[in-house]
């Protein structure tokens, strides 16, 4: 970007006046410039709101699948199983945002706070997560939680304390929860296409400069320059 003013002023200084001859020549290299990088910023931008909308999405429906596993959760089971479901799933949503983080994740100074907050975990259940590994960069924590609710239901399944279609549409929910949170992680495996963001930068290096010489050979009084001026 600041080459690119060193390209105008050079420019200005090197040449006195502008060769008209030459005006058509210099357009026409800067639109094919500028038209494949619109193309190519258009191809980027797309593919990411597509991850963005895929994010947004399965966000939305990661919601959905806790309210329906609590709600059926209170009316198909015992209060203190039902609890433990709700918090289980909860948690197990928060884990997984903490997982997406490569850097390290100071659990102590956020997530425990947080989970004891709101009664999401006892500190023997934080403790026996916390000896399976850590929270940054793995989504083992939050595929542990979801482990733990699915054993509470089937608990209470075979108990005879739970109906067994109602324990299933628990499990079914649960597993959807589980397949939602795993698409952050899925999309962190498959990042925006190297070719899109490698050619964008590299047009926009070339893009620039060319812009700033056939400004500045055009003159900032032609015609010509003050397009180029208004389009960039």
């Amino acid at each position: 970007f600041f080459a690119s003013f060193g390209v105008y002023a050079a420019t200005l200084w090197v040449f006195d006046k502008p060769e008209k001859e030459h005006n058509g020549l210099y357009a026409t290299v800067l639109t094919v410039l500028g038209a494949f990088l619109s193309f190519a910023s258009i191809f980027l931008n797309s593919e990411t709101y597509q991850r963005f909308r895929a994010s947004y999405l399965a966000s939305v429906k990661c919601q959905g699948c806790i309210f329906n596993a609590t709600t059926c959760a209170q009316a198909s089971m015992r209060d203190v199983a039902a609890r433990t479901v709700s918090r289980f799933i909860c948690g197990a949503y928060i884990m997984a945002f903490a997982g997406l983080r490569d850097s390290h994740y100071d659990a102590d100074e956020v997530l425990h706070p947080f989970l004891q907050k709101y009664g999401l975990l006892t500190e023997e259940e934080w403790e026996a997560l916390r000896q399976r590994g850590g929270f940054a960069g793995t989504g083992d924590r939050y595929r542990e939680l979801i482990s733990w609710t699915l054993k509470v239901v089937n608990e209470e399944r075979d108990a005879g304390r739970c109906h067994g279609n109602d324990a299933w549409r628990l499990c079914s929910d649960i597993l959807m929860l589980r397949g939602k949170l795993a698409v952050g992680y899925d999309l962190l495996g498959q990042p925006v296409p190297f070719v899109y963001v490698h050619l964008v930068r590299l047009l926009t290096i070339c893009y620039l400069p060319v812009f700033a010489f056939v400004l500045a050979r055009l003159g900032s009084r032609t015609p010509e320059a003050i397009g180029l001026a208004c389009v960039a």
